[in-house]
């Protein structure tokens, strides 16, 4: 039986921008409404990139991270 991992991802900026372009990725600078309606349709997936451990990062972005850690371990 296999386990479900997190696969780390290249931290080369080349690398991570040409595969970023490949499958058609646009930055969310915010999740309000008004700025979501002009992302390319359809949206499959958000990636959150963020600090293994970063004290200034907003306490609900911490929130999520702790989620998806929990769900992936539960899986």
């Amino acid at each position: 039986m296999s386990t479900r991992q997190w696969h780390a991802l290249e931290s080369n900026p080349y690398a991570i921008n040409t595969l970023m372009n490949k499958i058609e990725c646009a930055d969310i600078f915010s999740f309000e409404s008004e700025v979501m309606d002009f992302l390319p349709k359809p949206q499959l997936v958000v990636i959150l990139c963020f600090k293994e451990k970063d004290d200034n990062l907003p306490i609900n972005l911490w929130k999520i991270r702790d989620l998806l850690l929990l769900k992936t371990c539960s899986s």
